[in-house]
Parts: C-alpha cells; sequence; structure tokens
C-alpha cells in the first residue's frame, strides 16, 4: 500500500519511529497504522485514514508500519493483531484501537486528538501575538465576524489589545472570558497586569520609586514598591528582584506581600519558566 506523498502522511520503519512519532509528536498528533500487505482489514481501514489525513490537513500526521518489515517495533508496542492503530501526542501513548473501523467511528477516534480547525486558528493567532500584536488583533477582528461570543476569541483579544496599550478595552474583554475557556490563563494575565498598572499609579510611577531606592536604599518599603511599578512595566526579573530585596530588609513583608507579588508575576511569567523557577527557590530560602 503506498501513500500519496504529502507531508502529513509518512511510512516509516523502526529506526524513524522515535523521531517520526515520538519526537513529531510533541508539535503535532501522531496516528500510527500498524498494517501489512496481505491483511483484507488493513486494505479497508488504510484509504480511510489516509482520505481523512487529507481532509484535516495536517492537523494529525499519519504514519505507516509494515509489521512484516519491522517485527521488533510491533513486538515492543505489543501489536498482535491488524490493523492496529495507536495515538501519540507529546510523547505519549494517548489512545488505541484494532480492526477496521468505519470513516464515522475513526472520525470520532480522531476528533478526540485533534484540534479542530477553529482551535488550529487560534492557536496560530496565539502565536501571531508573541511578535505583531497589530496582525494578530486584525485577525482577531475578522474571526469575531463568524463567533462573535467565543471566549477563547475574547482572551485572545484582551492580550492584544493590551499589547497595544488600549487597557480599556482589554479589561472589557478580559471579563468575559470565564475559567472554562482554554485562554483562561491569558486574560487573567491581563487582568494581573491591569493591576500592577493601578498599584504602580498609587506608588507614583516608575521614576518616582526609582529615585525613593536611590535616597533610601535600606528602605524596604521603597523595595517593594520599586517592585511594583518594575512588573507594571514588564520588566519582571528586576521586579522579582527588588522585592526580594523587601524581603531580605525586612523579613514580616517577605512572609506577606513579598510572597503573594512574586506569585503573581511567576502567573504572568509562566509558572513553569526558568524566571519563575531561579526566584521560586530563591523565596524558599529567604522564607525558609
Amino acid at each position: 500500500m503506498h501513500s500519496e506523498k504529502v507531508p502529513y502522511i509518512q511510512e516509516i520503519g523502526e529506526r524513524e519511529f522515535e523521531k517520526a512519532v515520538l519526537e513529531q509528536s510533541r508539535r503535532v498528533p501522531v496516528v500510527v497504522d500498524f498494517m501489512a500487505s496481505w491483511c483484507a482489514p488493513c486494505r479497508q481501514l488504510g484509504p480511510v485514514l489516509e482520505r481523512l489525513a487529507h481532509e484535516y490537513g495536517g492537523r494529525f500526521v499519519l504514519v505507516k508500519v509494515d509489521i512484516d518489515q519491522n517485527p521488533y517495533l510491533a513486538m515492543s508496542l505489543a501489536v498482535e493483531v491488524v490493523p492496529t492503530v495507536m495515538a501519540f501526542k507529546d510523547g505519549h501513548l494517548v489512545g488505541r484501537f484494532h480492526g477496521a473501523l468505519s470513516e464515522e467511528q475513526v472520525r470520532h477516534f480522531l476528533d478526540g486528538l485533534v484540534p479542530s480547525a477553529w482551535q488550529t486558528e487560534l492557536a496560530q493567532v496565539r502565536e501571531l501575538l508573541g511578535h505583531d500584536a497589530r496582525a494578530a488583533l486584525a485577525r482577531l477582528d475578522a474571526l469575531r465576524q463568524s463567533r462573535p461570543d467565543d471566549e477563547n476569541l475574547a482572551a485572545l483579544r484582551a492580550v492584544a489589545l493590551a499589547e497595544l496599550g488600549r487597557w480599556s478595552e482589554a479589561l472589557e474583554e478580559a471579563r468575559r472570558v470565564t475559567e472554562g475557556s482554554d485562554y483562561y490563563q491569558e486574560a487573567a494575565n491581563v487582568l494581573a497586569r491591569a493591576t500592577f498598572r493601578e498599584e504602580a499609579e498609587q506608588a507614583g510611577g516608575l521614576a518616582m520609586c526609582q529615585a525613593q531606592v536611590q535616597a533610601h536604599p535600606d528602605d524596604a518599603q521603597a523595595h517593594y514598591r520599586l517592585g511594583i511599578c518594575l512588573a507594571a512595566a514588564g520588566r519582571f526579573a528586576e521586579a522579582l528582584e527588588s522585592l526580594l530585596r523587601a524581603g531580605e530588609l525586612q523579613p514580616s513583608l517577605a512572609h506577606g506581600p513579598v510572597r503573594e507579588t512574586m506569585v503573581r508575576i511567576f502567573n504572568l511569567v509562566g509558572p513553569d519558566s526558568e524566571l519563575a523557577n531561579t526566584y521560586r527557590s530563591r523565596l524558599a530560602a529567604l522564607l525558609y
């Protein structure tokens, strides 16, 4: 059985499995069809899988493995009958089925694995947001014509508007987003950034906070206020450094406002980011 040469339909051997399946599944779901040329059900299922691979247009990759040519791979994955289909995401096996299912059944299996076209579109806009907020907002505005009440779209619009300094509109969008949204954290981050901005204004702004620290280098409250102002400006590493200094100068501050504010920043930069992990360890050392 030969597949049309397209990037999302591949035929591999044992040596390519790790790269073609495990590594590739960290970027896109991979569906592996274990088949054999002599297998009648395989000849029924194969065209269905290939047709759906074309229809889904790269939202998953179909990898075909001939068990006669790759017996050790089949054995290592406990493939006892053909056809056997396995699905991989993020380097892990997440589903399987045996036999020549109907197209409707296969589609149901894929829909539980593969993001929808709408989800894919929003993910592409999310990536665009990282380097061109204006273009991302234009795409989101166009998408809103078809789904005006979509919370995921509202969350991404909130991010784009915040990046462009249109804060009142950003807050209006962010407040529409509930915890059920795939992009709830992005909306929550917009609200958190807005809170930092309000607190920075109350503290007198970045220039004044910097001047106060220069004038009073041993004033814990001055360092704390500077941390707030730096966070509002998006200078998170400097903000965390200033907050730690405030905690060192006044331990009671460390166990309350300093810790709480640093946790807010960890959520903004990503709880598992290198910056968050580094300063989380330093905060723990300060507290304990």
